[in-house]
């Protein structure tokens, strides 16, 4: 009790000599003592002494849990989870399952985690329980190792059952909404995130997931709205100032997006690595589209930061993509060279098609997208496929495709049901089945496109150069139509 009451360090360190003074006899003593010595911010002698103990009483479960905390403090997590297992091993206790959970959440092993809280969960809440301890923080732990394991519906109920026991609890109310998110309920989803946000205002991460939940919806008013407000009151968070220059990107404002990623970008070596790869790409790509800076630079970085094989084939699509955009096609497919032997995943032929389009390599484009519109498993992408090889002249591609969505409509168009006028009109009408989703910009961007891509197959290349023009003029920098119409034009002007 006394030491418990004492935190000066030259104390605590008197106390743990004159413990080890009296030998074996008291391990408590030099227990508390190492402990004293660990709130005292001596992690490594407190490492020591624990270590000095463990050599008397090697089965001292408590000695184990004192060492792996002083491990924990110093950062060496796979150490102290080794720790916390062996005390676990000696000593079956609530605690030490609650520590092994936790690390092993941490370390990537979620399903391990969950069995070590369904443990404590089974157990008495002890009698001098420390913050951490209860019930509902448990069923968070437990929440978020499911989340890890995608098993949305058991974190959303842990969660539930976490806010039955602690209502104000942020963490489970962050949690719900994303898991609510994952389950695709939206609606449900916004009030939790909002109230995460609500009781912990100071966390930019709760904000950041609510900013998140508005990009996934396709609100991107409200996505740049809750970023701005989060830059301005976080301006070093990363993950805030990347949210707000998608936001831009999405909208077409290039150069605020770009003023964005620049302030990203000078902050460097102080992001994660994946921001860092996000931010270079797409900087690279709208580098590439503004065109009037340099995209090499970011290109560089890229294949600098592609430490593993995904990472290293990914900067090659970067790089493919912002070729195709600047009307370089052959140089694109030159960069995906290296990458055929791994395969034709979807990315890859995605490439490769957006470059021979590009390139009016209309017959290559067509031999790519109909193993592309069997074989992908993305709905999208799959009928966005059978639209290019409609216009391209295979109209058997179109099957399929829903009449009451907007890519329905096109379809109509491309087999020959109304005029270029009237598919127009419809892109910007407001009052039809397909007017939900997609802005009239966006819908008028694809219309272009489409409109424009039949007419270069056919031979009318003067006209559907005023179609790529009106693509590009929409500015919805962040479609796959505008990209492509804005490289056929480039390269176009080169011949």
């Amino acid at each position: 009790t006394a030491l418990r009451r004492e935190r000066d360090l030259a104390a605590a360190a008197a106390s743990l000599e004159s413990a080890e003074a009296l030998g074996p006899r008291l391990p408590a003593v030099q227990l508390e003592a190492a402990w004293q010595q660990l709130a005292q911010g001596e992690g490594e002698a407190a490492l020591r002494a624990f270590a000095r103990l463990l050599e008397r009483e090697p089965l001292l479960a408590a000695a184990h849990y004192g060492r792996a905390a002083c491990l924990y403090e110093l950062g060496s997590l796979a150490d102290a989870l080794t720790g916390f297992e062996r005390a676990w091993e000696l000593e079956r206790s609530r605690r030490h399952a609650l520590w092994v959970g936790r690390l092993r959440a941490r370390l990537g092993d979620a399903q391990g985690a969950i069995e070590a809280f369904d443990f404590a969960l089974e157990r008495d809440l002890p009698a001098r329980a420390l913050p951490g301890e209860s019930e509902a923080e448990v069923l968070i732990d437990r929440a978020r190792a499911r989340f890890l394991l995608e098993d949305y519906a058991a974190c959303e109920a842990d969660c539930s059952r976490s806010l039955e026991r602690s209502p104000d609890a942020a963490l489970a109310h962050l949690f719900r909404g994303r898991a609510r998110d994952k389950l695709a309920r939206p609606s449900e989803a916004e009030p939790d995130l909002r109230r995460a946000v609500e009781l912990d205002p100071d966390n930019p991460g709760f904000l950041d997931e609510l900013v998140h939940h508005h990009q996934l919806a396709g609100d991107t008013a409200k996505q740049l709205e809750l970023a701005g407000d989060g830059v301005a009151r976080f301006p070093t968070h990363a993950h805030l100032r990347f949210d707000r220059a998608t936001a831009h990107y999405t909208r077409g404002d290039v150069g605020l997006a770009l003023a964005d990623f620049d302030n990203l970008v000078e902050r460097g070596e102080n992001l994660p690595l994946g921001v860092q790869f996000r931010v270079r790409e797409r900087r690279a790509e709208l580098r590439a589209i503004s065109g009037t800076h340099d995209a090499g630079e970011d290109l560089a970085v890229l294949m600098r930061l592609g430490r593993d094989r995904a990472a290293r084939t990914q900067a090659h699509l970067v790089a493919a993509r912002v070729s195709s955009i600047l009307g370089a096609p052959r140089h694109a497919l030159a960069v995906l060279a290296p990458l055929e032997d791994g395969g034709a995943s979807d990315p890859l032929r995605l490439e490769r098609i957006r470059a021979r389009l590009v390139g009016g390599e209309f017959l290559a484009a067509q031999e790519e997208l109909l193993p592309f519109r069997a074989q992908t498993s993305h709905p999208d992408a799959g009928g966005y496929a059978a639209l290019q090889l409609a216009a391209l002249g295979e109209l058997e591609a179109l099957e399929g495709l829903a009449p009451e969505r907007w890519t329905g409509r096109l379809a109509a168009f491309l087999r020959g049901e109304g005029t270029v006028a009237a598919l127009l009109r419809d892109a910007r009408a407001e009052d039809q089945p397909w007017s939900t989703g997609y802005t009239p910009r966006e819908r008028a961007c694809e219309a272009h496109y489409y409109v424009a891509l039949q007419l270069d197959a056919r031979g009318a290349l003067d006209a559907a150069r005023a179609h790529y023009r009106a693509c590009v003029g929409c500015g919805v920098v962040a479609f796959n139509e505008f990209q492509l119409a804005l490289g056929r034009l480039r390269f176009l002007a080169r011949r």
